[in-house]
Parts: C-alpha cells; structure tokens; sequence
C-alpha cells in the first residue's frame, strides 16, 4: 500500500489541495492472464487497513515558491509520460492495444475489440462478436481447444465441428465420416452420395434392372419381382418361374429345359433304337447293309442280294445269281481264288479259267498253253486249243469269228480293235462318243478274298452288250482295275467307261470307291474319284451309265479301277471304254 500512499502525497503537493479525487492511485496492473482485467476493488484481496502515517514523510516544500518547472506527469510510473500513455493511471509500460483503440489493454473493458465486455466475453482476448459456443462451454468457439466437446483437440479431430469421439473414417481420408460430404462406407471408391449400394463394395455399380439399386445389396437383381432366394433364374426375368424339368433351374436360362426323353427301344442292345436298326433282334452296330434291301447284313438271309439265299449261295457276300462253279469245288467262281481248280491262285494262274497245274507257256507269252490260241508263237498257224476256228478257221483266218478258245483271264493281256458303241449321254444330247480299242490289262490287288474280274477283253470287244465284270467287295487297301492302252496319242476331250451300276450306287451321293485315270505311256497322268466334279454320272437312253472324266491333256490310256472295303458299290459291269469322238 506504500505506492498508492505515496502518489497521492505527490498529488497533494502538487496541487496545494487536499482533494483525493483529483489524483488516481495507480493500482497493480492485471496479471498477463489473457487481457482480463480485473476491476479497482475487485482482485479479489481482502480489504487493505488504512495507509500508516509514519511509513512516509512528504517531500519538503519547494523553496523557490513555485517558481520551478513540474517534471513531466507519468502519473502511473510505468515509464510512458501520460501524454504518450494509453492506460495513464494503470502501469503497462508495454502499451499492449491488442484491437488498436488506443486505449491499452490493462484499461480497456473490451480488449478485443468485439463489442462484448471482458467481463462476459468467452474469448475475451480472441474478437468474436456472435459469441459462438458450439459445445456449450465456459469458452468460445474462437478460443476453444475443443470446439465441438467430443474429447478430441481440435489439432487431431478429423470432424472439428462435429462431434465424433471415436473418429470414424470409413474412407480413410481427411474427414470422419460424421462430417464427410464425400464418404464412402464401403471403400469402393464410389461415393455414398453416388453408390447404388453404399454399405456393400461394387465398384463397377452393376444395376441389371436399373432400378437404381445396385446388384450387389438388391433383392431382386433382375427386376421380376421375384427375390433372389426364391428366383429360378435371379439374373433372367421371369415371373412365371416356368421349369418343364422340375431341376429347379427356370427354362429360360436352362440349356436343357425339357425333360430328358424316355430312351427309345433297343432289343438288341446295339445302340441304335429299333425303330431304325436294320436288324433289331441282332446286334450290328455299323447297320452293314451290302445289298442296300434295308435288311442288315447280320440279319439278312440273302446278304449279297443275288436272290439266292445264303445257306445256297455258293459266293453268300458276292452277288452270284448263276452261281457259276468252274471246278465244281462248291465255292462260286465270283468268290474262288482258284476259280479252275487247279491249286494256282487266280492271281498267279496263267490261265485262272483253264486248269492248268503245270502252268505250261510254250512261247512264254504270259498266256498258259491250255487257254493260249496261239500257243505255238505262230498266230494263225499254232496248235492250241482255240477252238475250230469256225468258218475261217485259226484266229487269223476269220475276221468275225475269233474261235471258241479260251478266255483271257483277269490278268491277260488282249489287243483289240473295237467295234462297240457308245450311246450319248441323255444330259448331253450333243456329245458324239466312239468306243476306244486297244489293250487291256486287267488286275486284281491288295488282299482281297472276294475281289474278282471275269471277261475283262469284253470292255473292247464288238459286241454291245458283252460286259466286263468287275467285283471289289470287301478287303484291306485292295480291288480289281482295268486298263486299255492305245498305241496312238488321243487328244483332250471326254473320256470314260458305258457301265452298268445294278444298285445305283453310283448316283446315290455316297462313296462308291471308283477311281478313272489318264494314262500316257503307261504312267498315270490324271486320277478323279467319287465326289470329284471332274467325275460325272450321265444316263443313257438304254439307262445304262456313262462315267466320264474331262480330259485336259494327250493321253493313250485310260483306266477303272473299283476300290474294296465297306461301301455301297462291289461290283460293275463295263461294256465299252469311250471317248470324244470329236473333242470340243
């Protein structure tokens, strides 16, 4: 209490009056507590007792009568004359005006300048004029370490304003999900605010019924108010639940809708329905049908379609109606290996008609002596078997009439010059056709047990319904085939065989394993099969066929050849080999 003692003394003596209040005592500046300043006669201290005369002596009286300047007034003594001083009578030798008023903060009532008092401002050193208080508490939100009393400074709250004490943040990013404008709950990368499924992860936000609502949390993905537990075909509409098959799967997304069908009849357990086996009470699975009769082979009583039955016929898988048996062996000659008996294979016998064991070849012609017209050498003068030569005699005597000698077997060679016709095909009324002479060689290959030619010189010779046969039923990589060759070279243009096709195999669409080739010296220069467009199929007036191949080269021989193996076609009958007679 001595300074304020002491400053009113000074003011006393300074004026010459005895008035307290014309002089202030300078009172304790207020504790730096954030510019509260605390009220003369409330700090809160208990009252004072009353200055003790004796604690101080006044300064003795100027003995110059007042004739002497004053000292400049700094009436707070806190160093700022009070001209200069913003709080004269209250020490703040700092001058601290934190809202600039020019009235310091250790006497300014509004230190922040925000219109609201110290006393009752919430931020009484932070200007905040609305006093806002989100939390509700003792300090504003300008100055509030706190703003929104969740527990968590505002420094680290990832939702200042907005309370959240366990910091959610779905999204992992700057903002709790309390006050995340942009969440996303699910972490898919689709904001709440555009995620057709907020709380379930579809990044691609699949809708297929497009009701907004996205596949992944919707009850009824594909809209046919029907709910997915309960949905036959939940990503198919279809109200009606159709399921022909009861296996719980809707018809309209089951590849099998339709119940299986009850498996048809199959006595012979084949596995092919009676209803089209050809043979339902005996099992053949390949439904081998060699006479095409609709009759399988494995039940067919007359296999080969000869009208003779199989327990009679002496060739049961070649067609034989004759049933010709040379050697009278029981076995027909279409099937024998040894047709004449003689313990020589038909492809080694030089004379494969004639019996002939010892195989005797006077002039080594190929041709044995017992079927040899001139087995001598000399033609026309020879002693062979050729018969009695009829009205000229030996072979080289008569023209027409080339003796009752033996045949020329499947492998023999004979030159002839033909005579035959051949009719123009129906299809090609324009087409002039001539029958070729020459050469023809005839040949069984490969294993065939069945395979066959007879009267293969028939192919050249000057009777128009002589023919050839040729037999190719069955066999591995074997067959028959017949050549003729031509000593003069032939120019391009049509070129085939006039042959009969009992079963009409040959128009039938299917494989017929018949093969024509060019020949030129011999050697194959051109080949067309089955199926090959150079091959056509023509019909003569007489219905008999004609098979023609479309030269493009000069060639002197041409030749057929009918392939063994499981096929419809086994055998032909050739009557005349053709060709253009004026090439176009």
């Amino acid at each position: 209490m001595a300074r304020p003692l002491r400053i009113l003394f000074l003011c006393l003596f300074i004026v010459g009056l005895p008035v307290l209040g014309g002089c202030k005592a300078d009172e304790d500046p207020a504790p730096d507590d954030g510019g509260v300043i605390v009220p003369p006669g409330d700090d809160g201290d208990d009252e004072q007792p009353p200055p003790d005369d004796d604690d101080e002596e006044p300064p003795p009286p100027d003995d110059d009568d007042g004739n002497e300047e004053p000292p400049p007034a700094d009436a707070d003594g806190d160093g700022v004359l009070d001209a200069n001083d913003n709080c004269p009578a209250v020490f703040n030798p700092g001058q601290q005006d934190q809202d600039g008023d020019d009235i310091g903060d250790a006497c300014d009532d509004d230190v922040d300048g925000d219109g609201v008092d110290n006393a009752i401002d919430n931020c009484p050193a932070i200007p905040n004029p609305g006093q806002a208080n989100l939390d509700g508490d003792d300090a504003g939100d300008a100055c509030d370490e706190d703003i929104d009393g969740d527990g968590v400074g505002n420094a680290i709250d990832n939702c200042v304003r907005v309370a959240n004490p366990g910091q959610e943040n779905a999204d992992g990013d700057e903002f709790g999900d309390a006050c995340d404008d942009n969440t996303d709950s699910d972490g898919d990368g689709v904001d709440d605010a555009a995620d057709n499924c907020p709380a379930i992860p579809n990044p691609n936000q699949e809708d297929l019924d497009d009701d907004g609502t996205g596949d992944a949390c919707d009850d009824d993905v594909d809209g046919d108010n029907v709910p997915n537990a309960e949905d036959n075909c939940p990503l198919i509409p279809n109200p009606n639940q159709e399921d022909n098959d009861d296996d719980g799967v809707g018809n309209v997304c089951d590849p099998t809708p339709d119940p299986e069908p009850e498996p048809e009849p199959d006595l012979d357990g084949d596995g092919v329905p009676d209803v089209e086996d050809n043979c339902p009470a005996a099992p053949n699975e390949g439904q081998e049908d060699q006479d095409d009769d609709g009759i399988g082979d494995a039940c067919d009583l007359d296999i080969d379609g000869d009208d003779v039955l199989n327990v009679l016929d002496n060739c049961p898988l070649v067609a034989n109606t004759d049933q010709a048996d040379l050697d009278g062996d029981d076995l027909g000659d279409a099937c024998d290996d040894d047709v004449d008996g003689d313990d020589v294979p038909n492809d080694m016998d030089n004379c494969p008609l004639v019996a002939n064991a010892d195989q005797a070849d006077a002039d080594e012609d190929g041709i044995g002596d017992a079927c040899d017209e001139d087995s001598g050498g000399d033609e026309g003068e020879g002693e062979g078997d050729t018969g009695d030569g009829g009205d000229g005699g030996d072979e080289g005597g008569g023209e027409d009439d080339p003796g009752d000698g033996g045949e020329p077997g499947p492998t023999g060679l004979a030159k002839i010059a033909s005579n035959a016709t051949c009719p123009a095909p129906v299809d090609l009324p324009g087409l002039a056709l001539r029958a070729l002479g020459g050469q023809v060689l005839a040949n069984v290959f490969g294993q065939c047990d069945y395979c066959g030619l007879r009267n293969p010189e028939a192919v050249a010779d000057a009777q128009p319904l002589n023919a050839a046969r040729l037999d190719a039923p069955f066999g591995e990589r074997a067959g028959v085939s017949l050549s003729l060759h031509n000593d003069a070279m032939l120019p391009p243009g049509h070129v085939g065989f006039l042959l009969a096709d009992p079963h009409d195999r040959l128009r039938s669409g299917e494989p017929h394993g018949v093969e024509i080739s060019l020949l030129r010296n011999g050697l194959e220069i051109e080949r067309a099969r089955h199926f090959d467009p150079a091959l056509q199929v023509h019909v003569t007036d007489d219905g008999r066929k004609l098979l023609l191949l479309r030269a493009e080269r000069s060639w002197n021989g041409v030749g057929i050849r009918l392939n063994a193996g499981v096929k419809p076609l086994t055998h032909l009958e050739l009557y005349a080999a053709c060709i253009e007679d004026a090439p176009r």
